[in-house]
């Protein structure tokens, strides 16, 4: 699973006219990179089905957006929901590359 080529890049801009110019913590401005695979993050516990009796009801999975500096490593996390252009389908799941679209 990754983030499909045009929505990486939409997102990338996005960033950008935020103001995520140089890293936080070492001011490198030459290494930040948005991650190209999207960061699964589990709120409230591990997702479960739903006929499963454990589940719980507030428990949620976010997809995020990971920008990492290279210089140093220090990693920020973006909600994909606030940053990918609306109506997109922003994932490519499968093998190999990305087909044309």
């Amino acid at each position: 699973m990754r983030w499909r080529k045009t929505t990486l890049a939409s997102m990338t801009e996005r960033i950008v006219q935020m103001g995520l110019s140089s890293c936080n913590i070492c001011g490198s401005t030459e290494s930040l990179r948005v991650n190209r695979l999207p960061v699964i993050l589990s709120i409230g516990g591990p997702f479960r089905a739903e006929s499963d009796p454990k589940k719980d009801k507030e428990s949620n999975i976010l997809i995020m957006v990971g920008v990492v500096c290279d210089s140093c490593g220090h990693t920020q996390l973006f909600d994909s929901e606030r940053i990918m252009p609306k109506g997109e389908a922003g994932i490519w799941v499968g093998e190999g590359d990305e087909p044309d679209e």
